[in-house]
This record gives structure tokens, sequence and C-alpha cells, in this order.
């Protein structure tokens, strides 16, 4: 059974270190990183994210303090991951929600676990970078290989 109920709030835990997805410092401004940081589950609004049906089976990830959007980054390739690494990092930021960049496909696995793959990349997938556990570790909009720092777990909030 799947970890994605529908639309609602929850917390996204990432399957390969269990850090959870943080706007850093709940930061508001366009561009505010969005990293793996250790979740305790504790009304942290920085790690609390609204799930939007979207239409046409997207998803729109929104930040549950600020309204910000997990956004993939612009001028990607689409079947090449760029170098430096960093250039794919998500962010957050406001705008409107019919930004493609914006846009999410709710991807459940065989474990239950989903995978947030972009609508603007298809081929890119969210990605904890080389499944870092330290606090800060960015994520990637990242070419999809299957790896469980890809995949994540949601958990309903209920605060």
């Amino acid at each position: 059974m799947s970890t994605y109920h529908g639309p609602g709030t929850y917390y996204i835990i990432n399957e390969a270190t269990g850090t959870a997805v943080d706007l850093y410092l709940g930061g508001s401004a366009a561009g505010t990183a969005i990293n793996g940081w250790a979740t305790g589950y504790d009304n942290n609004t920085h790690q609390i994210w609204l799930i939007a049906d979207a239409g046409r089976g997207q998803v729109l990830i929104l930040n549950q303090g600020t309204g910000t959007f997990i956004t993939a980054p612009q001028n990607l390739q689409q079947n090449a991951d760029p170098t430096p690494n960093t250039l794919a990092s998500v962010k957050g930021n406001p705008g409107a929600p019919n930004d493609p960049y914006k846009r999410w496909l709710v991807q459940p696995q065989s474990n239950g676990n989903i995978a947030f793959r972009s609508v603007a990349y298809p081929s890119k997938v969210l990605d904890l970078d080389n499944s870092g556990q330290a606090n800060g570790t960015p994520i990637f909009a990242w070419g999809d290989h299957q790896g469980s720092n890809q995949r994540w777990k949601l958990v309903p909030y209920f605060g």
C-alpha cells in the first residue's frame, strides 16, 4: 500500500536516510534551498508540505509555513545531468501554480513509497544527493536511476 493517500499535508521522508525534505530556515524568498534534514516530527513548518492536486495526475508541493513550491531548476537538459551537480538543485519559489517547473507526478513504488517525477523534465525525479545523511544535503531534480535516495515515504501530518 502506498504512503500517498491523495492530496493532503505530509512530512516527506527519504527512503535511504530517513531525513526530511526541509525548506532552509523556512525562507519564503525565491530560490530558498530545499535540503535533507533530520526530523523529529515536531511541527517544524520547514518540513511540512501540502501536496495539492493540480489536475491531469499532477501535484504541487507547497511548504506549509510559506506556501512556496518545490521547483525544478530551469535550463536542465532532459537526458543529461549537469556538472556541477548543484545546477540541478530544487528550490523553494513563490509564484503561479501553472508553471511546469513547479509540477510533479506521484509514482507509487512496489514497497509503498513514492517517487516525485518532474513534469518539466520527465526523465528526472527528486533525488537526495548521494544519500547524504548530513543536515543540508541538497535535493536535486536528477535522472531516475531507481535509487532509494530517489524514493520517499509520506507521513501524514495531523497538526
